[in-house]
């Protein structure tokens, strides 16, 4: 039984005997941030929030389980144990999306047993984000989020391209403050097909900051026709500028060329124009990527080792290999 009634459990105990409840999807704490367990996103908001905690020793009728969100005094829920649940391995509790509200939460239960003795799980520290980092975009119409922006050095600005002198001082990246700009945020660099992230310091919010394209990075594509060039951003919840489809989700893209006198075949391409995947106009096809078969570099039998790394919503990668021969051309 379960229910929503606030009823005051008096003041917690100073120390806790059992581990954390679970929340599914909590975005963990980013290196350096001792303050939190993690975080909550907009994505929590989105509907009730359901708690989990695990089964406890004396488990025993009339046992009584509240759960804390910040006010020992007022639980957000709470349920009594019944033969019914009696031998449950977890007990799910719930928060009304209503009651998550920034900046932070802190989640633990409170149990009460008829005998009169109290246990209290760990408390874990949450920071919460419901706003979105560069949201709005001030021109939903345009190619890539216009409150995203970024200048490339002045010489490539101007046209000029990375040759192996230039790749050797590295490219530094001037990038401007967006909307909903908080300390630890992270600033996502896609050179090419390389990630570069950069977290958000106390002193560079709301300010321009520079993030710097190693050498050694540069070099792990040392011919690149044409080479995109764009900015992300991810906040301290998980929250991106716009929904996964949206090109409010990165900044308008540009143009670098990089040759550092290593010649490579030409880079796979699309079938389709364009450099991206509508998944709805997909829909269950396999995306078909085309390989320009140069006889500078390929012959009768060779084969062709072909990766694509993708990234989820949460940014995480994932992998597809394909190897084909070269007789063909297309591969899906």
């Amino acid at each position: 039984m379960s229910s929503k009634t606030k009823t005051k459990t008096g003041s917690p105990p100073n120390d806790y005997d059992l581990g954390p409840v679970l929340i599914s999807g909590i975005e963990p704490p980013l290196e350096g941030d001792t303050e939190s367990d993690g975080a909550l996103g907009a994505r929590h908001v989105e509907h009730n929030l359901e708690v989990l905690l695990l089964a406890f020793p004396e488990i025993v009728l009339d046992t009584e389980i509240y759960l804390i969100w910040n006010n020992p005094e007022a639980p957000v829920d709470y349920l009594v144990i019944q033969p019914e649940n009696l031998g449950n391995r977890f007990f799910s509790l719930t928060v009304n999306k209503e009651q998550i509200l920034p900046e932070w939460a802190e989640v633990y239960c409170l149990i009460r047993r008829p005998s009169g003795n109290s246990s209290k799980t760990k408390p874990l520290k949450l920071r919460v984000k419901r706003s979105r980092p560069g949201y709005p975009d001030p021109n939903p119409d345009a190619d890539g989020n216009q409150g995203l922006v970024f200048f490339l050095p002045p010489d490539l600005e101007a046209g000029s391209h990375v040759d192996m002198a230039r790749a050797d001082r590295g490219v530094v990246l001037e990038i401007h403050p967006w909307e909903n700009m908080e300390v630890w945020d992270t600033c996502l660099i896609a050179w090419g097909a390389i990630i570069i992230a950069h977290v958000v310091t106390a002193a560079e919010v709301r300010r321009s900051f520079e993030m710097f394209i190693s050498p050694e990075r540069i070099k792990e594509n040392p011919h690149y026709v044409n080479m995109p060039v764009a900015m992300q951003i991810k906040d301290v919840g998980g929250n991106y500028p716009a929904d996964p489809n949206s090109k409010s989700n990165w900044s308008e893209i540009q143009r670098v060329e990089v040759n550092l006198g290593l010649l490579r075949p030409r880079p796979p391409f699309l079938k389709q124009a364009g450099e991206i995947v509508e998944l709805d106009e997909l829909g269950d096809a396999a995306q078909t990527v085309q390989i320009f078969i140069d006889n500078d570099f390929f012959e009768a039998g060779d084969k062709i080792d072909f990766e694509w790394e993708g990234r989820d919503i949460q940014n995480v990668p994932f992998f597809s290999q394909r190897a084909q021969g070269c007789q063909y051309y297309k591969l899906h």
